[in-house]
């Protein structure tokens, strides 16, 4: 190793002794329960692909088509140019939504970064819940706008700050269902607070979109009071990358003052694939009611195991340790049973940290919900 290495050498050679160092790990699907990692056929908990898209044949029957029509992307040197498909895609995601305009992004983490450090233009003010996802405080940290940040789902801290704010741009940023805890926000009473205080609201609804709410649109479509709605696309939709919509205002104001001009290009096959989501998730209530049922016994047989779990029906599950060792030493649990869960997370405050996230979907039988339950004992 050559003295200019020397630098990157040493630090991965600390996270190695400190096992922090982050390594990818191939693996392939087997179905949306299983997985084949490390040789082994392992029952999955990690993937939030809800209701089993990713391995939809119309979906996949879609991607084919578009694919086979418009090619495998559309190469420009101009990042203001991009398919006419996709411009056909954005108005009729909008109109499901009910809202006016698209905009499509490479992921949800992008779409949130952009929007937040685009919108939070100088004199404006960014209220987080202190839990928020990365993407937010990425977001808040690449604006120029004064962060505020208030404890885990206390509304009357964030009333608070927002009376104390100078006049100027106000933005509230929530996740409808918290990446973190699980937790469904109380957006009722945010828009409540949003409309008293003149703010800008723009709701993450990344864990509702697909298994919650009217026609299975999330939490946030149907409530027109919010400003923006931005989310994952390749969650329950099973496509890829994440989308922000908005009004016409906000949507050109985006694209004309985003720092880094962003390239909202997609290629065809995955804009066939979110087309055919989006005309199926409204079909699939007998999924989501099937899934909502599997979640209500996991979380009640998790509930007698001493887990404290609010009281919602959302698919994404986080379970509350004491320590990080104890996180630690039930994931190695449950790796020797042949059980993948999702990621570990870690807070300063001891009351929402740290937690081991479980995400099920519509591929789980109850003898998996079974098998994992016992592996956690």
């Amino acid at each position: 190793m050559t003295a200019k290495y020397a630098t990157y050498e040493g630090s991965v050679e600390t996270l190695k002794r400190e096992n922090k160092l982050r390594t990818l790990k191939p693996m392939i699907p087997i179905n949306g329960a299983f997985i084949l990692f490390e040789d082994q056929k392992m029952l999955s908990f990690c993937s939030h692909d809800y209701l089993g898209m990713t391995d939809n044949p119309e979906i996949k029957k879609n991607a084919i088509k578009f694919l086979l029509e418009h090619g495998i992307t559309a190469s420009t040197e101009s990042q203001d140019l991009y398919l006419s498909c996709q411009r056909k895609l954005e108005e009729k995601f909008s109109k499901i939504l009910l809202r006016e305009s698209t905009l499509f992004f490479s992921s949800r983490y992008e779409a949130n970064v952009t929007t937040l450090s685009t919108l939070a233009h100088e004199g404006s003010q960014l209220f987080l819940d202190e839990t928020s996802h990365p993407s937010f405080f990425s977001g808040a940290k690449q604006s120029v706008a004064a962060l505020h940040t208030y404890p885990h789902e206390r509304l009357d801290r964030l009333e608070q700050l927002l009376r104390k704010a100078n006049k100027g741009t106000k933005i509230i940023a929530i996740e409808s269902v918290f990446s973190s805890t699980g937790c469904i926000a109380n957006l009722p009473k945010i828009i409540e607070l949003a409309t008293l205080y003149d703010a800008i609201l723009m709701v993450d609804d990344s864990h509702a979109l697909g298994v919650a709410g009217p026609e299975g649109m999330g939490f946030a479509s149907h409530l027109r009071e919010i400003d923006v709605i931005t989310g994952s696309l390749s969650k329950t939709v099973g496509a890829y990358g994440g989308f922000m919509t908005c009004s016409v205002t906000l949507r050109d104001y985006l694209t004309s003052h985003n720092p880094v001009k962003t390239s909202f290009l997609f290629p065809p096959p995955i804009i066939g694939a979110i087309d055919a989501a989006i005309d199926l998730i409204p079909q699939m209530e007998g999924e989501r009611k099937q899934l909502e049922q599997r979640v209500h016994w996991l979380k009640n047989s998790l509930r007698e195991l001493g887990f404290d779990l609010p009281k919602t029906n959302t698919p994404l599950i986080s379970l509350y340790y004491r320590d990080l060792d104890k996180v630690e030493e039930a994931r190695k649990k449950l790796k020797r049973e042949q059980i993948l869960v999702g990621p570990t997370l870690c807070f300063a405050k001891q009351e929402i940290g740290p937690r081991l996230n479980l995400s099920l979907n519509i591929c789980h039988m109850p003898d998996h919900l079974t098998r994992l339950v016992e592996a956690i004992c």
